[in-house]
């Protein structure tokens, strides 16, 4: 591994260049490609809700569904990002482009996170080079400047990973702090995507199993505990606001079941759409005139007796949710759903060939920093992670944010290593 103090000083002024980059690249994306703000497009499409929703709450609306002219209560995504860009609406930036800008500006910052990651399992230059990849790398760009979630989620689950590794090499009284800050960014990460409350189980668990920073099972026991229920306290306030103002259940969101419904239906079991996902599964109901939750769920059950009159094609339709997750299922439909949802398309293969040249990096990486007895599980958890989320839902390569984190970090310690080896 490469000595603790090389590159250290010259560390922040090379991470501070590649954030530079990092928000150039994100801004003249967001400058070169469209995002429809109107409808006409789709009322309920993604950018427009988290965009109007973002703007009644800056208003005093609160959550309300964006797409109806009732005042209806909606909790259509969870709502993390609408906070966040209503507050830049308070700020003047309300318009949809400058909604546009802030989640780039978002994502860029993911740039700095990664680089500690990297210097903390591989040394300095690693962090460097993992600063660099996440800059420029599409497949995390591309995200950034379409008004989503992603950005967001990339730098919760970032800071989820820091955290997570301070805590496995650290011992002491912080530890009961960082736990339960460990425990409050999953919950912020769960916030901005419902499955990134999974990280408990992909983070928090494994640290508390296998860290060699907890001696004995009660320091282990009280680690999930902590950050369990930090997690729970900052999730309390959305769930409690949830409970009484729809006449259906509705936990984080209703985008989890929307979600499914759109997985599970003859149209995406079987022809040129299995794996993936279709509104019109669910066409003959109408989220314009049920309640929100009613809608979600009676869209849910049809998708649950879908599945049940189906398990015999359920292995069939899951490896095909995996092969589009990762690109390597009719990568030509993933690349012409990106199109559809305003992603250029030039941009979408540049996605798919980085991610190709990503993965046997990142498995070089990978065995690396095994073999310098440097903790990988936490990096390896997160494409488990997302690819059981696609077996669960559907195969989207946005899903794949968290595991494209990894990537990029296990490939930055695989670059490392060859050029120490280059310069001995």
């Amino acid at each position: 591994m490469t000595d603790a103090g090389e590159g250290s000083g010259r560390f922040w002024p090379w991470v501070l260049a590649a954030l530079a980059v990092a928000v150039a690249v994100r801004l003249a994306y967001v400058a070169g490609s469209t995002v429809p703000s109107e409808p006409g497009f789709l009322v309920t499409f993604d950018p427009i809700y988290y965009h109007r929703q973002a703007r009644a709450v800056a208003d005093g609306l609160g959550f309300v569904a964006p797409y109806r002219a009732d005042g209806a209560p909606s909790a259509d995504h969870p709502p993390l990002l609408v906070v966040v860009l209503a507050l830049a609406s308070k700020l003047g930036l309300s318009s949809f482009g400058a909604h546009r800008v802030v989640t780039a500006l978002i994502g860029a910052t993911v740039v700095p996170l990664v680089a500690l990651l990297g210097r903390r399992l591989a040394g300095p230059r690693a962090g460097i080079v993992a600063a660099a990849l996440a800059a420029v790398a599409p497949v995390l760009w591309a995200n950034d400047g379409q008004l989503m979630p992603e950005p967001l989620y990339a730098v919760a689950v970032a800071g989820a990973l820091l955290l997570a590794h301070r805590i496995w090499d650290g011992a002491g009284p912080r530890r009961v702090a960082e736990a339960a800050a460990l425990g409050a960014v999953v919950a912020l990460a769960g916030l901005t995507r419902g499955e990134g409350l999974a990280l408990l189980g992909f983070t928090v668990v494994p640290v508390a199993l296998w860290a060699p920073s907890l001696d004995g099972w009660r320091p282990r026991a009280a680690l999930v505990v902590v950050a369990t229920v930090a997690c729970g306290v900052v999730l309390a306030p959305w769930l409690a606001y949830n409970a009484g103002r729809f006449e259906e259940r509705v936990l984080l969101s209703a985008s989890a079941d929307s979600a499914f419904a759109g997985a599970n239906c003859d149209l995406t079991y079987a022809g040129s759409q299995v794996g993936g996902w279709s509104s019109e599964c669910f066409a003959e109901h109408s989220n314009q005139t049920l309640e929100e939750s009613v809608f979600s769920a009676r869209i849910r059950a049809d998708a649950e007796d879908h599945v049940r009159q189906n398990l015999g094609a359920l292995p069939e339709v899951g490896a095909a949710r995996v092969g589009r997750l990762w690109g390597v299922f009719r990568p030509s439909d993933g690349v012409e759903l990106d199109v559809l949802q305003n992603r250029p398309r030039p941009v979408s293969w540049a996605g798919l060939a980085t991610l190709a040249l990503l993965v046997p990096l990142a498995a070089a990486g990978a065995v690396r920093l095994r073999r310098a007895g440097r903790p990988v599980v936490l990096l390896l958890a997160l494409p488990v992670m997302v690819t059981l989320v696609a077996v669960a839902f559907y195969g989207n390569p946005r899903f794949r944010v968290p595991a494209d984190l990894a990537l990029v970090v296990l490939a930055a310690a695989a670059v490392e290593g060859w050029w120490a080896r280059a310069r001995r």
